[in-house]
């Protein structure tokens, strides 16, 4: 087992890594995504999204506005 996708009212998809969800979505491939009602998509980095749109591939993203 090398997938953790938690979700509370998401969605949570993890292919090897983590995917962490209150109320969006959050996609994992390998790293660690966390959505708190927005969009978090990790291939490789962080991606961490309060409300907004993150995405990362090998580098840190944050988002905390709404789009």
């Amino acid at each position: 087992m090398g997938d953790i996708a938690n979700s509370k009212g998401g969605i949570a998809k993890s292919k090897g890594g983590i995917a962490n969800s209150k109320g969006g979505i959050a996609k994992s491939k390998g790293s660690i995504a966390n959505s708190k009602g927005g969009i978090a998509k990790s291939k490789g980095g962080i991606a961490n999204s309060k409300g907004g749109i993150a995405k990362s591939k090998g580098a840190k993203a944050n988002s905390k506005e709404n789009i």
